[in-house]
């Protein structure tokens, strides 16, 4: 494995497992080059210790001597674990759009896992399932969960969330619901006082199982998506939906829109550099534009 500096990334060059000439040597050719920044090597499985000595610019250079694993590297099995995570991850995508299809819905997935659609390639972990979806379509939603034996939650307040158990009794107090399976390790209930109320202690390290979908709900008008949060920001559907390989996606600068009330939550500042380093002057123009109409005083991504 190679590792090329570049500014605030760094160039990872993946080798084949095989060929290798010695325990001490690589002379491998170059199998898959990628950016990506320091601050997710780790994702990669490289060690902290290496990390570490990148973060320090290399304290001890013209010293490390020995194995890949003596310097801190990853192990040497490097491309299989980078395949490895690229599998799950698009595996769990494609879980979750083969579900969706099923329930006669329009849906569209959001968050980062949209910006790894845009991307067409792997750039961290996730702790959930975002899906979009539009207002019109809740109850639909809702029973399609429990048809197949998944608990539906409404958020309400303070990180209390109503259990719906009849489509007649719900709050809407918030635009999002937490669907999840029994046993599913990403979030614990805590029990309220008032029926069917709990606080939702969620775990959301990674997700690898389709057991845990988050869906935001939408307004949209006859050819526009409307952002939730300023319905007068708009997007032509055309442009608002986008799909990789069939599957829909929200497109990048809808998503970094939402994504930029909470710059400092992990890897949002990497879905930002790594989707602005592929969007069109397009799509740059309209997300700085609906920056300023909801930032007029400034905002870090307008720097």
């Amino acid at each position: 494995m190679g590792i090329e500096k570049a500014n605030s990334s760094y160039t990872v060059e993946h080798y084949p497992k095989a060929l290798k000439t010695s325990s001490t040597s690589n002379e491998n050719p170059i199998s898959d080059v990628i950016f990506t920044d320091i601050d997710a090597l780790s994702y990669y499985e490289f060690s902290d210790k290496f990390v570490a000595m990148i973060k320090n610019d290399f304290p001890d250079k013209g010293s490390y001597m020995g194995n890949e694993p003596n310097t801190g590297l990853a192990h040497e099995n490097t491309e299989r674990v980078y395949m490895r995570s690229q599998i799950s991850v698009n595996n769990l995508i494609l879980k979750a759009d083969q579900f969706l299809k099923n329930g006669g819905f329009e849906y569209t997935f959001c968050g980062g896992f949209a910006i790894e659609l845009f991307l067409n390639r792997s750039i961290r972990k996730h702790g959930d399932i975002d899906i979009s979806v539009f207002w019109n379509d809740r109850n639909k939603i809702i029973l399609y969960m429990q048809s197949l034996g998944w608990q539906v939650y409404e958020m309400y307040s303070g990180g209390i969330a109503h259990h719906i158990t009849d489509i007649k009794n719900q709050i809407k107090a918030k635009r999002n619901i937490f669907c999840f399976k029994d046993g599913c390790e990403l979030v614990r209930l805590i029990a309220q006082s008032d029926k069917d109320m709990y606080y939702l202690d969620f775990n959301h390290r990674e997700q690898k199982e389709l057991n845990f979908i988050e869906y935001l709900f939408n307004n949209n008008s006859v050819n526009s998506f409307l952002y939730a949060r300023n319905e007068d920001i708009s997007l032509p559907l055309s442009k608002a939906i986008l799909s990789q390989s069939e599957i829909p996606y929200l497109a990048p600068e809808l998503v970094l829109l939402y994504k930029s009330t909470e710059t400092e939550r992990e890897g949002y500042q990497l879905d930002y550099n790594s989707a602005m380093a592929e969007m069109n002057t397009e799509q740059k123009l309209w997300l700085q534009a609906a920056l300023k109409t909801m930032n007029p005083s400034g905002h870090k991504w307008l720097e």
